[in-house]
């Protein structure tokens, strides 16, 4: 594979990662602005560190 080719495949590799400039937003948005976690996603971290600290 030449150099190119690996070029191209690593930029389409990221293109399919964040895909358009709405997900780039989106993505960019949380990163510098996270949104509170929903109660599932506290419950999980709960149940997680639980586990965890049986070990």
């Amino acid at each position: 594979m030449s150099k190119i080719e690996i070029s191209k495949e690593s930029v389409d590799d990221h293109n399919k990662i964040i895909a358009s400039k709405r997900d780039q937003e989106i993505f960019f948005n949380e990163l510098t602005n996270p949104s509170k976690p929903n109660k599932a996603l506290s419950d999980a971290v709960k149940r997680y560190n639980k586990i965890v600290d049986s070990l």
